[in-house]
């Protein structure tokens, strides 16, 4: 099962990035709905479906990092 983010939305274009940093374009039609920029979906058998667990990990160790960098800047 392959995992895709959602770097962006553009012109109802997603345009998602695999785990090797691929680009790939879909439209938005054949995704979940609710599907937004840094959504997770999991691709079976060419069915999309969000996975909201991965995403909000993701966001917490975004967030994580985000505030050791704002640290290290008010440290230095």
């Amino acid at each position: 099962m392959e995992t895709l983010s959602v770097d962006r939305i553009h012109d109802n274009m997603a345009i998602l990035e695999d785990e090797n940093r691929n680009i790939i374009e879909i439209p938005l039609q054949k995704l979940p709905a609710g599907i937004r920029e840094g959504s997770v979906v999991r691709v079976k058998d060419c069915v999309f479906v969000l996975d909201e667990d991965e995403e909000a990990l993701r966001r917490r160790k975004n967030h994580a990092l985000f505030e050791r960098l704002i640290q290290e800047d008010f440290d230095a």
